[in-house]
This record gives C-alpha cells, structure tokens and sequence, in this order.
C-alpha cells in the first residue's frame, strides 16, 4: 500500500508545481466529494474525531472558521501526495456521511479528483454511448480501395461520419457501474401466430327430401318439351351448396423484438484508466409479412432479419472505438458500431486525466 501511494505522489508531484504558480491568484472554491470505505483505509491515521469533523449544514463560505490548517493532520498527509493548500485552504473528512470537505482552487480540486479515482476512493461509474451508423456501398469503396488491409481502418470510418456520411440506426446511452451487467431496449414487439391446427374437412352438402309416396307423378308427368325435366328451383340449388371451407386456427403466439438490444458488462481495470467492455448488440428489422402454406392453406407469417455482434474490446477511458461491417438484408448497405466508455462519478461528471495517462 505504501508503494502505491509514493508512486502516485510521485505522479501528483509532476503537477503540483502548476497548482503553486496559480495558488495566489485563484480563487478558492468549496466543494465536497462523496468517498469510500478506500479512503479511510489509506488515511485513517489522519483523519480527526468525528466531533471534529464538519457537519453538513457547516458547508457554507465561512465553515473555514472551525479549521486551523496548519494543524490538520489529514491536509499534511495529503500535501505529500502533490496536493497545494494555499492561505485559507483546507480539507475536512466527515466520517457519518462518507464526505470529503474540500476549500482550494480548481486546479486542485482537479488534481484531488484524480488521486481519489486512482486511489480507488472515489464510486464511479462508467458512461457508454452506442450508436449504430449504416453506411452505403459505394461510400465504403473508395476506402477499402485504398487501404492495404483487410477492413476499413477505423479512422476513415469515423471521418466519413463527421464528414456527413452515413446514416444513424440507433443511439443509445447506458450508465452502470464496473461489473454490473446493463440491458437497454428500445424496440417494439411484434406478435404473430406460432402453431396451426388444420382446418377441419368441409361437412358434406346436405341432400334433399325424398317426395312423399302421394306427391310422386306417373311417368311422363311434369316433363317439358321434348320431355326435358323442368328447371330446379333456386331455394333447392341454394339447398345443395356446399359450404365455405374452414381456415387452420391458431394455437399458439409469440412475441419478438425489433429495434435495438444492447447488452453490456464494463471492467475498469485498477490503472483507473482502461475499460474491458463485454458488448453484445443485436439490430432487429421490421418484419416482412410473407406468404406461407400450410395444410393447403396460405398464411401471412413475419420474416424478421436480425443482425448481432459479440465482442470483449478494451479502450483508454474517452475513446472511441469503432467495430462491425453487418450488411443490411439486400446488402446494400452496411452498418458500423460506435462504442464509447468514459469514467464518471455519481453526478455523471467526467473524471479529469492528465497527461501521463495518455
């Protein structure tokens, strides 16, 4: 632990020399960070009574009259990790609410940040914004023309998007923490019978009356010219008229999703600045509705097209990464995934980098 913490010092310090050129003239801005168990591991020797600490409703301009800075053990523990406390600065934990109490200038404040991500004490949470781009095939030519590899390089993707190519699919953000699964849906659910029964065979036309025995005429009687039989009667044709035929009935439905499906798990690896990011997309189209026989019958069923990718991917935190090469149903078009991760705290403000994280 020891280690950990002079080798971050010795990080802080290379920025500490831009915070004391700026201590006089910035002005000091209190603020107060939300902290872990982590921090009062790594300063619980320093760290006053909580009958010294700062009560929440102290947090106003003039709290630094309950601090004397030059004996706050917690402000010297943390000046040798690269922080500057200029005249009327101070720091203050309070123990009941996990709170860390902070009076300096911005650049410290920045800097205090920082070391709190890295130290592992500050809760975070990653930020992902998806977006999924379909570009045409002849926008997608030239580059692949030009280039000695075997897919497009990310970089001209991305110039083709910022340049207005391309059209966007969908665009999504997700927020969760690192190792915690997150789901988002944004679709529509389509239901559509799943199993038939055949229709049942058609009843047979029903017969017609047998005249009664008093009713028959002698031969010949009642025959037309030529000794034809005379024309049927339309109530007796209706009579004999087989009936309509019966359709198959659906049994059993189902439900599928069309639109957008991401699924994703962020790690954040202890250097505080590198995400491995399990990613699992799914792009469902609109069905088709198709004709389809069954039993000697034609149904209207759905023809969906999806298009899914599963990766695990790593990128520093802020950047974006591009993945994918999924052609539409009339391969047309083909559709890229743009993946960003950033690290934020609980107030979805980005964690400030420096430049050796680079």
């Amino acid at each position: 632990m020891k280690k950990t913490l002079l080798v971050l010092a010795a990080l802080a310090l290379s920025c500490a020399h831009l915070c004391a050129q700026d201590a006089d003239r910035s002005p000091l801005v209190l603020r107060s960070y939300g902290v872990t168990g982590r921090f009062v591991q790594l300063f619980g020797a320093a760290i006053k009574p909580d009958s010294e600490t700062l009560r929440t409703e102290q947090m106003t301009a003039d709290v630094a009259r309950f601090v004397q800075p030059k004996q706050d053990y917690l402000m010297a523990s943390m000046a040798e990790c690269g922080l500057v406390f200029p005249e009327g600065s101070f720091v203050r934990y309070n123990r009941r609410i996990d709170r860390l109490f902070m009076k300096n200038t911005e650049e410290n404040h920045r800097l205090l940040v920082y070391l709190l991500h890295k130290w592992g004490a500050l809760p975070t949470q990653i930020k992902i914004e998806f977006a999924a781009v379909s570009f045409a095939r002849a926008e997608l030519a030239p580059l692949a023309r030009a280039s000695t590899k075997a897919v497009t390089p990310t970089e001209q993707i991305q110039k083709l998007w910022t340049g207005g190519k391309g059209m966007l699919e969908s665009a999504v953000t997700v927020l969760t923490r690192s190792r915690q699964c997150a789901t988002l849906k944004a679709v529509e659910e389509i239901m559509y019978a799943a199993a038939h029964l055949p229709a049942p065979p058609p009843p047979a036309p029903p017969l017609p009356p047998a005249p009664k025995l008093s009713e028959q005429a002698p031969p010949g009687f009642g025959k037309g010219k030529g000794g034809r039989p005379p024309a049927a009667q339309p109530k007796q044709q209706m009579q004999s008229r087989a009936a309509p035929a019966a359709k198959p009935t659906p049994v059993q439905f189902k439900t599928r999703e069309t639109g957008t499906i991401l699924e994703l798990t962020p790690v954040l690896e202890d250097d505080g600045t590198t995400i491995r990011l399990v990613l699992n997309p799914t792009l469902v189209s609109s069905p088709v509705w198709k004709d389809a026989q069954y039993a000697n019958e034609t149904l209207r069923l759905p023809q969906f097209y999806s298009r899914t990718m599963r990766s695990v991917v790593t990128l520093k935190n802020g950047r974006t990464l591009v993945l994918g090469g999924m052609d539409s149903k009339d391969a047309e078009r083909t559709t890229y995934v743009f993946v960003t991760a950033q690290v934020v705290d609980r107030e979805g403000t980005p964690v400030p980098e420096y430049p050796f994280d680079r």
